[in-house]
C-alpha cells in the first residue's frame, strides 16, 4: 500500500512539472516584441507638473532656456510602462534631471540635459516657436507626398511622386526615422540643431525644391551630385497628443563623398520651416548609398 501511495505522488509531480514547463515555454521572453524591446513600455519622454503631463515633442535636447523660466524642481520618480500619474513623475527621464517653468507659458517646461535644455509641452501648440509658417496645428496622418533623389557622381535630380513608388521605400526610410529618434537600431546620437555639419546637405536640399523638378519629374546639370540624398515630402505632420512620435515636415536623409560609412537625418520643423534638427546615423552610410540605388534601379533603369 505504501509504495502505491509513493507512485501515485511521485506521478503528480511529475505532471505538475510539466505543466510548469510548457507554461514557461509558452510565454515570450521579458515580454518583447520582434523588434526585442519591450513591447509595452512607453517611448515618448514625458513628465508631470502641476497635475498636467508635458510630452517632448523631439525639437532637440541642446536649446537654451528662455528668458522668464525658473527651477522648479526635478524628477523624482521614473515609470516607463505607465503615463505619470503625478507631479515630477515620467516616463524615459532620468531621475534627477533639472524641470524649469514659467508662470506666464504654462503650456511649455524645460527639462535639463546634458548639454542643454529640452521643451515640453502639454500639446503642439504655436507657441511652442516664436517664428511659424504652419497655420494648421490639428493632428494629421503621415503620408508622404513625394521623394527627391539624387545620387553622388550622377548629373540628374530625380522626383518622384509617392503613388509611383512602392511603399517598401518610403517605409524603410520612416522606419528608419522612427528608430533613430528614439535611439534604437544601433543610433545613439541625440538629436541637435542643425550647422555647418548638414548645411552643405540642406542647401542642395533646399536649392532643388526651387527648381521644377516637382513638374518636370527630374532635372540635369552640368555640375555631377556631391552628395547621395533624399529628401522625403510631407505636409506638416502633427501627432494626436500621446501618441509615440514626432511632429515634422520634410525628412532628408544623406551620406556624404567625404564619409561614406555614417549618414545623418535631417528632420525640418513643422512649426518653423527655416528650422531643421539632425541626427548622426553611424554606420548607415552604405545602407543609404544601396537604398538610392535600388530605388533609381527600378524606377530609372540607371
Amino acid at each position: 500500500g505504501g509504495t502505491s501511495l509513493k507512485k501515485i505522488k511521485g506521478f503528480l509531480v511529475y505532471i505538475l512539472f510539466l505543466c510548469l514547463l510548457v507554461s514557461c515555454n509558452s510565454k515570450s521572453p521579458d515580454n518583447t516584441d520582434p523588434t526585442g524591446y519591450a513591447s509595452d513600455e512607453i517611448e515618448q519622454p514625458q513628465i508631470m507638473y502641476s497635475g498636467k503631463i508635458f510630452y517632448y515633442w523631439a525639437t532637440g535636447f541642446n536649446e537654451e532656456l528662455p528668458d522668464g523660466y525658473v527651477y522648479v524642481g526635478k524628477v523624482e520618480s521614473v515609470n516607463n510602462k505607465e503615463e505619470p500619474t503625478k507631479d515630477f513623475s515620467g516616463s524615459c527621464l532620468e531621475i534627477g534631471q533639472k524641470v524649469f517653468a514659467n508662470d506666464e507659458k504654462t503650456e511649455i517646461i524645460y527639462v535639463k540635459y546634458e548639454n542643454g535644455y529640452a521643451c515640453f509641452s502639454t500639446e503642439l501648440k504655436e507657441s511652442i516657436s516664436d517664428q511659424t509658417t504652419v497655420e494648421s496645428r490639428e493632428p494629421q496622418q503621415e503620408n508622404c507626398i513625394g521623394i527627391i533623389v539624387a545620387r553622388a557622381g550622377d548629373y540628374e535630380i530625380y522626383y518622384f511622386d509617392s503613388n509611383n513608388l512602392t511603399d517598401l521605400y518610403i517605409d524603410n526610410f520612416e522606419n528608419l526615422r522612427s528608430l533613430a529618434l528614439r535611439n534604437k537600431a544601433g543610433v545613439s546620437e541625440i538629436l541637435q540643431t542643425a550647422d555647418d555639419l548638414v548645411s552643405p546637405i540642406l542647401n542642395m536640399a533646399e536649392e532643388a525644391i526651387t527648381t521644377d523638378v516637382i513638374d518636370k519629374g527630374y532635372i540635369s546639370s552640368d555640375l555631377e551630385n556631391s552628395i547621395t540624398w533624399v529628401r522625403l515630402l510631407y505636409n506638416p505632420y502633427m501627432p494626436e497628443l500621446g501618441v509615440n512620435d514626432q511632429p515634422h515636415k520634410d525628412i532628408v536623409l544623406a551620406v556624404t563623398s567625404e564619409n561614406l560609412e555614417n549618414a545623418f537625418l535631417i528632420i525640418q520643423d513643422p512649426n518653423t520651416l527655416t528650422v531643421w534638427n539632425y541626427i548622426k546615423l553611424e554606420g548607415y552610410g552604405q545602407w543609404l548609398s544601396r537604398e538610392v540605388d535600388m530605388l533609381l534601379a527600378q524606377t530609372t533603369g540607371f
